[in-house]
């Protein structure tokens, strides 16, 4: 008669753990990245009353004879399927459309979240909102990314500035009228840079000496005046022989002079046909100095820098981990979760390499709690405590009965 009772209460204790989990579940169905969890049971105890026996040649086998003592705990399992992005057009808000985790990183050691709500602290560096803890990936070097290297902590540099770079190549393309007379001229203007950031118009003169030639010169509004001229030569109105020449210009107050080169592109680029004159400038390298205004970051996380110039740089590619059993990590609370011995070591690479995912900006991941299904099972394991309840009020009157025999 005791083993009802006890079994009851193991009943009641199960359906209490299995509706903390679900209780859980539902209190997060707003935190961003949060990944819901089940619990499982499994029987506890048995007693067997009668072993197994097999038969013989006139006597049939016997089953075993168990009575079960109750249920416990089986598991709690994660559940690590992606929650929907919510779109929030916040730049430092990311999602990972994949299997990777994000990277952070104490000052001591690395810990992963899918929880993307980042933001810049007051040195610049991309933290998490939650506990200041920094994003992990690898910095560019002068705009270029290392393909291999150490991780540091991500840094946003609003404070510093994009320095001046001389122009070294203007690029003409588009077409030369044929029907220009001869001696006619066509110019067209450009801005260019020297090395300290200064800039002055260079304006390039086309003038026409023959039926199918032309000749180039070169005009800056400060500084020397460069020397030469280049004779261009079409053939069937396309252009023929040294398509590049190079010149010396030195800026107004420098010593040196800056190499420029004058470049008509490919064949085909520049052109003499018998309609309007169009050549222009379809290309210049050099730029003023400027200070980042924005970045953007891409599918393959890297972090590009926006700068007032009007030029873009890599700042940083963001690194992500993933794991043979990310359901086995250890939660750290605050969406945070670290190795453990059965989610294998991580994986660590760049975003949108294998399995990682892509990077989705201006985006979080939602909660994956399903309400429906936990309303389900919060029905179900209501369900489950009451009927444990009545098992052991019934076999408290049981025993009620049995001590009222002697009366």
């Amino acid at each position: 008669m005791l083993r009802s009772l006890f079994t009851g209460l193991t009943g009641l204790r199960s359906s209490q753990l299995g509706m903390d989990v679900i209780g859980n579940n539902i209190a997060n169905v707003n935190t961003v990245g949060y990944k819901s969890s089940r619990a499982t049971f499994k029987e506890m105890l048995l007693q067997t009353i009668r072993s197994a026996s097999s038969g013989s040649d006139n006597v049939g086998g016997l089953n075993p004879m168990q009575i079960g003592l109750g249920v416990a705990l089986g598991s709690i399992d994660r559940n690590m399927l992606q929650g929907v992005p919510q779109v929030t057009n916040r730049d430092t808000d990311l999602s990972i459309e994949g299997n990777g985790w994000f990277i952070l990183n104490d000052g001591t050691g690395n810990c992963y979240t899918r929880a993307g709500n980042f933001s810049v602290d007051n040195s610049g560096y991309l933290v998490s909102p939650f506990n200041g803890y920094r994003v992990q990936g690898l910095s560019a070097v002068n705009g270029v990314i290392p393909s291999t290297g150490n991780l540091s902590d991500i840094r946003i540099p609003y404070d510093s500035t994009l320095p001046p770079s001389a122009t070294t190549t203007v690029t003409v393309g588009g077409n030369l009228d044929a029907g220009a007379e001869v001696g006619g001229t066509y110019q067209t203007t450009v801005d260019i840079y020297d090395s300290g950031g200064g800039n002055t118009t260079l304006t390039i003169n086309f003038i026409k000496t023959d039926a199918n030639m032309w000749d180039v010169s070169l005009d800056v509004a400060t500084g020397t005046d460069p020397v030469g001229f280049e004779t261009l030569a079409f053939n069937t109105g396309l252009i023929s022989g040294t398509s590049t020449f190079t010149f010396d210009w030195t800026p107004l107050g420098a010593s040196t002079p800056l190499t420029l080169t004058l470049d008509f592109g490919d064949e085909g680029s520049l052109t003499q046909y018998n309609v309007d004159a169009s050549a222009t400038v379809t290309g210049r390298d050099g730029y003023t100095s400027g200070t980042l205004k924005q970045f953007m970051v891409d599918q393959d996380g890297i972090f590009t820098g926006v700068f007032s110039n009007g030029e873009q740089q890599a700042l940083a590619q963001l690194y992500l981990a993933n794991f043979n059993n990310s359901a086995g990590l250890y939660d750290m609370g605050g969406g945070l979760f670290i190795e453990s011995p059965n989610s294998g070591p991580a994986g660590i690479a760049a975003a949108n390499v294998g399995s990682n995912g892509k990077i989705v900006q201006g985006t979080l991941e939602m909660s994956n709690v399903d309400l429906a299904e936990e309303f389900t099972n919060m029905i179900i394991t209501q369900r489950a405590y009451q009927a444990n309840a009545r098992v052991i009020s019934t076999s408290e009157e049981l025993l009620t009965e049995l001590l009222n025999l002697k009366r």
